[in-house]
């Protein structure tokens, strides 16, 4: 989101830490707390429907899909306490439910979707994350028609490369990110018209050029944030794009463009 600016008290502006950044700080807590309430009666309902048929797929996979949305709402609070046991539990049932029914892509889909889900950059997400890429590049060759197949693949890559740059291994990560670069531009060329594809591929790139600024690699930084910025501003020239969609991606490309290291 772009930064909202409100009168301050001199009969200025206020900065990204005064009134506008407050306002925005609060409607965002506002929206979590409705999505955890939503989710929490959602989770309500469908504990006590499985209770009742164990062996109903159905119930039991929109059982999984709520326990990870509960750990995404936690995570995004840092609430790792409340994460955990969410994603564990989630993890557990669609084990069972992938091993029940193994001709079942989309069981698989959804468990490595649930494996990746805490990426907090720890080193303990890694078994978890790794799990998640084989399973999601297993699908991605199965199936090369899926585009969701792949969109899950090149995020896992990008997640994977987040651990392993934290633990100093620059040339994996490195190796990752491209992979998943090259994956989402296939998918942004196939899928013009669908932002989300865009999207993604500039937040890779953007996390690679961030990599490569880290470790003293202007040139290469350079190159990548100059792709990313020329993509970008072609989309928003000429996409059609929601409410929404339009103050994210000119927001991102503001970004993008103060990460330019200087000639």
């Amino acid at each position: 989101a772009g930064n909202l600016r409100g009168p301050g008290a001199a009969g200025g502006f206020a900065g990204p830490g005064g009134a506008g950044a407050g306002m925005m700080e609060a409607a965002l807590e506002q929206r979590l707390r409705r999505a955890a309430d939503t989710n929490a009666e959602a989770l309500r309902i469908l504990r006590q429907l499985t209770s009742e048929d164990s062996s109903n797929l159905a119930w039991q996979l929109d059982l999984a899909r709520a326990l990870r949305d509960s750990a995404r709402i936690a995570q995004f609070r840092q609430d790792w306490p409340a994460a955990e046991p969410a994603v564990q539990e989630a993890v557990k049932i669609l084990e069972l439910l992938h091993s029940q029914h193994p001709e079942k892509a989309l069981l698989q889909f959804e468990l490595a979707d649930v494996l990746g889900t805490l990426s907090g950059l720890r080193p303990g997400d890694l078994p978890q994350l790794q799990r998640s890429l084989a399973l999601s590049r297993q699908l991605s060759e199965r199936y090369p028609g899926v585009p969701e197949y792949r969109s899950l693949l090149a995020a896992t890559l990008a997640r994977v490369a987040g651990v392993s740059a934290g633990q100093g291994q620059f040339t994996r990560a490195e190796s990752d990110l491209q992979e998943a670069i090259e994956i989402l531009h296939s998918l942004a060329e196939q899928y013009s018209e669908a932002v989300t594809w865009h999207v993604a591929l500039g937040r890779t790139r953007q996390q690679l050029a961030g990599m490569y600024l880290r470790n003293n690699r202007p040139q290469q930084a350079r190159a990548v944030l100059q792709d990313a910025i020329t993509e970008l501003e072609r989309i928003v020239g000429g996409a059609r794009l929601d409410g929404r969609q339009r103050p994210a991606l000119l927001a991102m490309l503001k970004r993008l463009r103060e990460m330019q290291p200087s000639e």
